[in-house]
């Protein structure tokens, strides 16, 4: 989890390495990553592609790629086109060169025409031991599994998501919580998929394309959770919305809009108080740069204070002596006594 100095300290030294101070109610800082996806923008000539995805497990922040090889003029990298995921220190966002905690490749170099070549990666979510990765470009559309360790394909836990009954057309953002998987299709609904099975199989619909499209929240890239509340990015109108998760009633309140340059949200990750938006580049135009811009999470509203107590009167016992009359007799007079009070 950040700790609210270790933020402090980014953007403090945002002059060395290249992020930027808040200059929005929500938002706390912008780091750029472009430096480490030279491909983007067919800048590294031979390749082309985008960031989209993100997930951290608290401590590692992962940033997944989708490389488009497809259009190269380069005829010997043509059937490689697949993505990889390079991983940062969520404290900082510097990279985390670790070999353990990189995939250089999401399918190694399998053919373009190869069922078990992941070749257009959305959405992102691991367990710890399973890292899911969409493809809404394998027909149906499926999700395939990698094991964290080896970082190997493990296809015994892959499984469709466009095939009967859902028909998903584009997984493009996914949330766990170790024995559920949420996953966003971008143009319907948020569904979620029980992973505790040996291949995962479909539980429900948790959000329907209604409640967004209410909401007109069109496009849904990249969402997270708490347990109790839904947070979903959106593209179009630059905001992420948010979803209370018992009801799916939508929670204005929770809600915040995007930065001015964060057009193209892809993934999001929050521990509870700070969200990290992935954005890539896609919307700011004429140059692509992909950032992660930092937001403080909205809380909930603080509870009224509690009404003050009643005032309560005690009226002491009365603790006054009683008056006492005593009678004397001496001959034929009477006399008396009186104690006063």
């Amino acid at each position: 989890m950040l700790r609210w100095f270790a933020l402090a300290a980014l953007v403090a030294l945002a002059a060395a390495s290249g992020v930027s101070a808040a200059d929005a109610q929500q938002h706390l800082a912008t780091k750029d990553i472009s430096g480490d996806f030279p491909n983007i923008g067919g800048s590294g000539g031979n390749l082309a592609g985008t960031i989209t995805g993100m997930w951290s497990d608290g401590t590692t922040l992962w940033v997944m790629e989708d490389i488009d090889i497809r259009h190269t003029v380069n005829s010997a990298h043509a059937t490689n086109d697949t993505g990889r995921i390079l991983a940062y220190h969520l404290e900082n966002l510097t990279r985390n060169t670790d070999s353990s905690k990189n995939f250089l490749y999401l399918a190694g170099a399998a053919t373009s025409g190869n069922s078990d070549n992941n070749r257009s990666p959305d959405g992102i979510y691991s367990d710890g031991k399973t890292m899911w990765v969409g493809d809404s470009i394998q027909s149906p559309v499926k999700v395939f599994a990698y094991n964290m360790i080896t970082r190997e394909h493990d296809s015994a836990k892959d499984f469709n998501i466009g095939s009967d009954p859902l028909r998903l057309r584009g997984p493009t953002g996914m949330w766990g919580d170790g024995t559920t998987l949420w996953i966003a299709d971008y143009p319907d609904g948020i569904y979620a998929f029980d992973i505790t099975k040996s291949r995962p199989t479909y539980k429900h619909e948790e959000i329907s394309a209604a409640t967004r499209d209410k909401a007109e929240n069109d496009n849904a890239w990249g969402i997270w959770s708490d347990g109790t509340i839904m947070w979903v990015a959106d593209d179009v109108k630059d905001k992420v919305f948010a979803y209370r998760m018992s009801d799916k009633v939508r929670v204005e309140s929770r809600e915040f809009d995007l930065h001015k340059d964060n057009h193209g949200p892809t993934g999001l990750y929050s521990d509870g108080k700070t969200m990290w938006v992935l954005d890539n580049g896609q919307g700011v135009s004429p140059n692509v740069s992909e950032k992660i811009f930092v937001y403080k999470l909205p809380q909930p509203p603080a509870p009224p204070a509690p009404a003050p107590a009643p005032r309560v009167f005690v009226i002491p016992p009365d603790t006054t002596p009683p008056t006492v009359k005593s009678v004397e007799r001496t001959g034929n007079a009477t006399t008396t006594n009186h104690t006063l009070t």
